[in-house]
């Protein structure tokens, strides 16, 4: 067989159009622009057999587009919106080939879980298999968690409960979780705000950066909101930590229904009289002495803020335990980083980028076939 096409077609500018790879998979050339697979004969093109149009029709079926990924370039299939609404309805723990919502390449499901009514399957990269992260999509084929090492474990699995979660109010109208995930983050544990809902929720509780790559980092000063929201960015309170909002909402409210003289001024303000009394004038005329100190008691004090004392970690949500618990192994953005060498072990004894390594007995490749490292994977 051969494959006809345009010579002078990356010259020309033509698009990139299919991957050409050899033996083991890996990518020698790409060809730009429209091409023909033909067959040969002993002195000009001829028609495929059968076998060989199956084989190459399979072979170039899936549209493709390709970037950078260090000094090596990479094909990432090209899936029709069409195709993941079918995949979608489709997912079951023995599918194979799942896209996934800002991921390139397929995934296949290895395991699934049942939480609270809500099915949930861990995923599995085509390509690299065990050398990647695994992820976790729900029954609609959307992402929830990324970078998951450990399949359903007992973290995961709260994490997953706070997903589905019901609340009875959002922070901020204006913005929905569906959006968020649009948006690039993912986990359905947080509940996404804009500027100004984030600046007033900021006052007295956490609340975080959200990113695009799916990692989040908590608002130390008010600055970082403005910051980041002049960068298009969104924030988010966790669903924990607003539960605990509302809920206090409304056991004041329901202390000010029961006391409230007048039901028609139900304002934050116990017993505020009623609405139909007038206070009382005083007699004569007020000394200027008086009216200066009633000016005086006017005017507005300016709030400190609020300085946040450390809560006891008996009392802390599990994100702020998870924060506590790798704080030495996050880097200035928030985000949890390994030592370079611990990053392409498949034990779990990994150490913080801090960490000069020069050598480690206990090393074990992510590539290794070790019956350890599949054991700490959690798959037999």
């Amino acid at each position: 067989m051969a494959i006809v096409c345009n010579e002078e077609s990356k010259l020309s500018g033509l698009p990139l159009n299919r991957a050409l790879r050899d033996e083991n998979g890996e990518i020698y050339d790409i060809l730009a622009g429209t091409f023909a697979v033909v067959g040969l004969t002993d002195d000009s093109f001829g028609s495929l057999d059968s076998s060989l149009v199956e084989k190459y029709s399979k072979l170039f079926e899936q549209p493709e587009q390709f970037a950078m990924l260090g000094d090596k370039i990479v094909a990432i299939p090209m899936i029709s919106e069409e195709q993941q609404k079918q995949e979608a309805k489709e997912v079951t723990v023995d599918t194979d080939d799942i896209s996934v919502a800002g991921y390139y390449a397929m995934w296949h499901p290895i395991d699934q879980r049942e939480v609270d009514g809500h099915t949930f399957f861990l995923m599995e990269h085509n390509d690299f298999g065990n050398e990647k992260p695994c992820v976790i999509i729900d029954e609609e084929d959307k992402l929830s968690l990324a970078d998951v090492y450990d399949g359903f474990d007992e973290h995961t699995v709260s994490l997953l409960e706070l997903e589905v979660m019901p609340v009875d109010g959002m922070p901020d109208e204006t913005i929905s979780v569906d959006d968020m995930k649009e948006y690039g983050y993912s986990w359905g544990g947080m509940l996404p705000m804009r500027e100004e809902a984030a600046s007033e929720a900021g006052k007295e509780n956490t609340i975080y950066c959200l990113y695009g790559d799916n990692t989040e980092s908590r608002v130390t000063d008010t600055s970082e909101i403005k910051e980041h929201a002049a960068k298009g960015g969104i924030f988010g309170i966790e669903k924990t930590d607003w539960m605990a909002v509302l809920e206090k909402e409304n056991h004041l409210k329901n202390a000010e229904v029961s006391l409230e003289d007048d039901y028609g001024m139900i304002d934050g303000i116990i017993n505020n009289g009623k609405k139909d009394e007038k206070p009382e004038e005083k007699a004569g005329k007020s000394s200027i002495m008086d009216r200066l100190k009633s000016v005086k008691s006017d005017i507005p004090k300016e709030k400190a803020m609020p300085q946040k004392e450390r809560k006891p970690e008996k009392h802390m949500s599990k994100s702020e335990k998870w924060n506590l618990k790798w704080s030495f192994y996050l880097d200035g953005d928030g985000r949890r980083k390994h030592n370079e060498t611990c990053r392409r072990c498949a034990r779990n004894c990994k150490q913080n980028f801090r960490t000069i390594l020069i050598d480690c007995p206990h090393y074990v490749s992510l590539r290794s076939e070790d019956e350890i490292y599949c054991r700490n994977k959690g798959r037999k």
